[in-house]
This record gives C-alpha cells, sequence and structure tokens, in this order.
C-alpha cells in the first residue's frame, strides 16, 4: 500500500482512476481527499460539505484571485481592471472569469478559455501576501492532510 496523500480536484463525483487504485488496494481510500470541504463557504468545521464542484482556486478568496487574475493578464486586458461584480454570477471563479472573457472578447490563450498555468507562473514569480481567510483555508488543508499521514 503506498503512503502518499492524493489530493485533487472535486467535479462532484470521485475520480474514476483514483478509486481504482483504492478498489486495487494501491492507496487507502480516507488518502484520497479532494479540495471541497475547504473551499469557502464549506463548514468544515461541522463536517457539512455541499458537494460542489471545488479545485484549488476555490479555496482563494473571490476579490483576492480577481486581482491576481488582472496582474497576470494584464495585457489581454488593456489595463481594465476586473472587479468582483463585473463576473458574471456562478459558483466556481475560474469557470465565472472564463465567461467574462468570452462576453468582453478576451483571448486569453490560443485555445479559448483559462490559463491555469499563465496564473500560477504569475503567482510564483510575483508572491504576494494571502488574506487570512484564503491562508486559513489552506492550513485547514494541510493540517488535514498530515493527519492522514498518522492515523490509518
Amino acid at each position: 500500500m503506498l503512503e502518499i496523500v492524493v489530493l485533487h480536484d472535486y467535479s462532484g463525483q470521485p475520480d474514476q482512476h483514483l478509486a481504482n487504485l483504492s478498489r486495487e488496494k494501491l492507496i487507502r481510500e480516507r488518502q484520497i481527499p479532494h479540495y471541497g470541504p475547504f473551499r469557502r463557504g464549506s463548514a468544515r468545521a461541522t463536517g457539512s460539505y455541499d458537494g460542489r464542484a471545488t479545485h484549488i482556486e476555490d479555496l482563494v478568496t473571490p476579490s483576492l484571485y480577481v486581482d491576481l487574475y488582472g496582474a497576470a493578464f494584464r495585457a489581454e486586458l488593456t489595463a481594465k481592471a476586473v472587479k468582483e461584480i463585473d463576473r458574471p454570477p456562478g459558483d466556481r471563479i475560474v469557470d465565472r472569469l472564463s465567461r467574462y472573457a468570452d462576453v468582453n472578447g478576451l483571448k486569453l490563450r490560443a485555445a479559448g478559455g483559462f490559463s491555469h498555468n499563465r496564473f500560477a507562473n504569475r503567482l510564483a514569480s510575483h508572491p504576494i501576501a494571502l488574506d487570512d481567510a484564503t491562508l486559513d483555508r489552506f492550513e485547514a488543508l494541510f493540517k488535514d492532510g498530515n493527519e492522514r499521514f498518522t492515523t490509518s
């Protein structure tokens, strides 16, 4: 049995490949968590999770994410600042920003959609201070991951 924790995006249903690894006894099911319980608006302390699709971006406070988005895509936005209220309604931040780009005729990558790599490169090359709420979510995420190693 592998002694790893596999943290993954959640699309509303278990990832089939990861479920197969668990079924084949290569990794314990409890060592395959997803981001959902740690997203903003989740009540992790009470153990409730509403089942919404969640990716790592959904752990970041929306206003901070929008600021980072503006910095990463400054050239394409032609100095137009994106405000949180400008974005279309919805749940996932990346989906909302992708729709914002489509509605405003912004081409952020050749194939369309959102560029996760460009966003991550901007954040890695220009570190910023994260807000307390975002830090709290990531702290809870890492504590949970560490606990999965110590309890079987």
